[in-house]
């Protein structure tokens, strides 16, 4: 995804339940370590920031070929249809007709919208905090995010303060993303993190202008406690919207929160020297 002549942000695919690379006109596989070009079933991310609203795409010849082609209408804030949209299907997306779900098709009622959902996050392998890059969690997997992010926020993490693993749910046949925490950065990450923070590369990522108004890039961290002491945000409530707007209760994975509960308790939280 190239935002100038000067400005390349590479992309992480999942198609095909297969983690991509594209750097510009480039596609790398991500393989496991040491290993023969097998691909990795999972990558261990920093999730720098995720954006503040629900982005959306849509193709008139309807999404197949999603991963290379530009889509027809798209906004990044899920508010208008960015500036550049080819083909802009209205002014507002909430006035939409292919934002509703259920739309009916050769007389058939659909229980997908025509426009998908999806949320951008901007993040970073964890032993590179300077190549961030885009990931666009697609609609099927946008209640596993908020299922992690409730997870975080109830025990006072926020996600740059987490080593993130994402891989895939392989009971499902289309690529559905799942999110672990697997560690926390320690201080000498945590300054790298803030210096990728205070640069100018989520606007990059996310395309600046006003849909990047609501995002904070502010991020500070108690290392000693792996926690960081900003408010949470609305995203971070700990309800989920299912479909037709009815609110579901989230449950948290039990195994999870036992490990991010023990790598919280292993922490040293005295305040001796």
């Amino acid at each position: 995804m190239c935002r100038s002549v000067t400005v390349c942000i590479p992309i992480i695919s999942i198609k095909g339940k297969v983690f991509h690379v594209k750097r510009g006109d480039e596609k790398i596989l991500v393989t496991k370590p040491e290993s023969d070009g097998e691909p990795a079933a999972s990558i261990e991310v920093i999730v720098l920031k995720a954006h503040p609203g629900v982005a959306k795409t849509y193709y008139i010849k309807g999404a197949a070929n999603n991963s290379v082609e530009k889509p027809d209408c798209y906004s990044n804030d899920g508010v208008v249809p960015d500036a550049d949209a080819r083909s802009p299907q209205a002014k507002r997306c909430a006035a939409c007709r292919h934002n509703e779900v259920g739309p009916k098709v050769a007389g058939e009622v659909k229980k997908d919208k025509a426009c998908t959902d999806k949320k951008r996050l901007a993040l970073a392998p964890a032993g590179q905090i300077n190549d961030v890059m885009l990931l666009d969690v697609p609609a099927a997997s946008l209640t596993s995010w908020d299922l992690y992010i409730d997870l975080l926020k109830k025990r006072g993490a926020l996600p740059p303060a987490v080593i993130t693993k994402i891989g895939f749910d392989y009971t499902m046949t289309y690529p559905a993303l799942v999110f672990k925490p697997v560690g926390l950065i320690d201080e000498v990450m945590a300054a790298k993190v803030q210096e990728v923070l205070d640069s100018d590369v989520l606007q990059d990522v996310f395309g600046g202008g006003n849909n990047l108004a609501e995002v904070d890039n502010s991020f500070e961290v108690d290392i000693r406690s792996g926690k960081a002491t900003r408010t949470l945000n609305d995203e971070e409530q700990s309800t989920v919207c299912g479909p037709n707007g009815i609110t579901k209760a989230i449950k948290i994975d039990e195994s999870d929160a036992a490990d991010l509960d023990k790598m919280l308790a292993d922490l040293d939280l005295s305040d001796e020297e």
